[in-house]
């Protein structure tokens, strides 16, 4: 269970984080993930990934998204901090 979840600078509880995901999927006919860095040292946590998404009405997203965190005594997260922006498939590396 993840304590604390700040995404774009707006911390969520865990039920505003849950419903911004569940939101997300109800509009989402598919969709692919790369992960392009991922880094544990300790309890800290850091990944960069990619997502593109293809919409219901047929439109599509792509973003990049960078996480910051940190583990807890018992392995979950106890911290997430996300934030992320839009790029054209061209930007990607």
């Amino acid at each position: 269970m993840i304590g604390i979840h700040r995404s774009d600078g707006k911390s969520l509880s865990r039920a505003q984080s849950a419903e911004m995901v569940a939101g997300i999927r109800s509009r989402t006919a598919g969709g692919t993930v790369t992960v392009l860095d991922e880094l544990r040292d300790g309890s800290t946590y850091a990944e960069r990934h990619v997502f593109e998404i293809t919409m219901l009405d047929g439109s599509t997203l792509k973003r990049e998204i960078s996480i910051f965190g940190s583990f807890a005594d018992d392995g979950r997260f106890q911290e997430l901090s996300e934030t992320g922006f839009t790029v054209s498939p061209d930007e990607t590396r």
